[in-house]
Order: structure tokens, then sequence, then C-alpha cells
């Protein structure tokens, strides 16, 4: 169920997972089936809509799969978590990385997401691009966009900056390679 947006305005998220890289440092990681599930998280803590990219067979993927969220809570997080599909049985993700909604929300995010293994920080890293566009207002909102002006949209372009944003907020060593 959606909630409300405090603004009124829903967005939508366009968000490619790229690739996964460093996956061989990850422990017990088989690498014959990994794939990337994608959440929004809210206050409330619970998962919201969802999507998960394609199995693959590498130690290091490349889906360059894009996929919509529509709409989209601004201020929810984005949580990323790499499953195996070896040892999904169990439901529990090998690695993850929650993005905070600030970092990319207005203005989209590009760049490597160093992933966590148990709460321990690892070699591995996640390639995400996330494009925002404002959606419609909701009831009794309609006249913010009342002078027909462009939606705000930004494809992030600026890799290094975003990198520096996140890394900043989560204090993991700027020193994550980007490639």
């Amino acid at each position: 169920e959606t909630r409300p947006s405090t603004t009124g305005i829903m967005s939508k998220l366009e968000i490619t997972v790229v690739g996964a890289f460093g996956l061989k440092d990850l422990k017990n990681f088989t690498g014959d089936s990994p794939f990337c599930r994608c959440e929004t998280r809210g206050d409330n803590k619970r998962a919201g809509a969802s999507f998960e990219t394609d199995v693959s067979s590498s130690f290091e993927p490349v889906w360059h799969e894009t996929h919509l969220i529509d709409p989209y809570v601004p201020g929810d997080d984005l949580e990323f978590a790499l499953f195996d599909r070896k040892v999904q049985r169990s439901h529990k993700y090998e690695a993850s990385v929650r993005l905070p909604g600030d970092l990319f929300h207005p203005h989209g995010f590009e760049g490597e997401l160093p992933l966590n293994q148990k709460g321990k920080e690892t070699n591995a890293t996640l390639h995400v691009q996330i494009r925002v566009e404002a959606g419609s207002p909701t009831q009794g909102e309609e006249d913010l966009y009342a002078d027909d002006s462009p939606s705000p949209i930004r494809e992030a372009t600026d890799q290094s900056t975003d990198r520096e944003r996140f890394a900043a907020r989560q204090e993991y060593p700027s020193d994550v390679p980007v490639l």
C-alpha cells in the first residue's frame, strides 16, 4: 500500500542496476546465480515497491536492467540486496546497501555503492543509476505545476559528486574504486 507523500507530490524513479563488482570477496558466495533486489523503505521500515534483476552467472554480473518504481514517496530510502540463487532457500541476502532518499531525490544518483555483508564492509560494490521524475500532484496540489514548467528531471552525470555525498553520509572510505 502506498502511503501519502508529505509534500503531496509523488515521484517516479527509473533505476538502472548496471552491475556488481568484487563479489569474489563475499563469504559463502558461489557466483553461480547472483541477482539484485531493490526495495523502497519508508519510516515504518517495511518494504514498499520492489523489483529484482534477472539471474546472472558471474562473479561480476552486468545487468544494465532498468526498472520503474511508480509511485515513489519522496524521502523513502532504497535498499539494494544481492542474493545468490543457489543459497536463496534461506531467503538471506549475501550483501546489501541502503541509499538514503535525500541522496538521490530530487536530483538522481549515479555511482558505485559499497556493499556490506552482515554489517561489515567489503570490497564489493553495486553500480546504480537513478533518474527521478516528479509525478502528478495529489488531490489539492494541482496548482503547483500550473505554470506548465517542465517536471524536475535530472540525469545524474557527476559520478564523483554523488559518490562523495554517499561516502560522507555513510562514513565509508572514499577509496572504493569507480569503474
